[in-house]
């Protein structure tokens, strides 16, 4: 996860607690239906599902599904649990205005999330466009499999280097967010199985 995105770090001490119940926010890759490989998007990269809120306690079971914690699910979620592990190591989540939540009890703003994504998005398109001028196709793929191993270069860098060649210029930075760059929350990916459990509200 992107430091710069304004989450509130995970806990280990909230899963043996006895009495806190709070709620997070998770995600997993989208997947093919057939080969079960993550689904990528016309960029290369990964595309997300996101959940409602889930009980803390089940995390193991949601890590086990293939699920990653992404942050506390609302505000009161917080209150709670910045009293457990948080503030002893230099994390007071309670002083930060700005982690995607309502001052009061409100939940988690997650299209105030999704625009930072874009965002962060937008400047890694930035800087493999850069690596193609620079190093070509290959190269460029190369960089970004040190962070991404399964990242293949798509028609997108190929056709946007073959557009700077004819040009006779280098690729630039993109300006503006490429459309459709960021997915849209799909809450309810895990409905199906969650409400099964009892976990979360149809």
């Amino acid at each position: 996860m992107d430091r710069r995105l304004l989450l509130v770090p995970f806990e280990p001490t909230w899963l043996s607690h006895p009495t806190l119940d709070i709620h997070a926010v998770y995600r997993r890759p989208v997947r093919d239906r057939v080969t079960y490989e993550p689904v990528r998007d016309e960029y290369g990269f990964v595309q997300w599902d996101l959940t409602t809120g889930l009980p803390i306690r089940g995390h193991y079971k949601w890590t086990a599904k293939g699920f990653e914690y992404v942050t506390l699910a609302s505000r009161d979620d917080v209150v709670q649990a910045a009293h457990y592990g948080l503030s002893d190591k230099g994390t007071t989540p309670l002083q930060r205005p700005d982690l995607y939540l309502n001052q009061l009890h409100g939940p988690w703003h997650t299209a105030s999330y999704l625009l930072d994504c874009e965002d962060i998005k937008n400047e890694r398109i930035a800087k493999i466009l850069l690596n193609v001028a620079s190093y070509g196709l290959q190269g460029a793929e190369e960089f970004e499999r040190q962070t991404d191993a399964g990242f293949k270069m798509t028609p997108f860098y190929e056709q946007s280097k073959a557009a700077a060649k004819v040009a006779g210029e280098p690729v630039k930075k993109r300006r503006g967010r490429p459309k459709g760059s960021v997915n849209k929350p799909r809450e309810a990916v895990v409905e199906e199985e969650a409400v099964a459990e009892g976990v979360v509200s149809a």
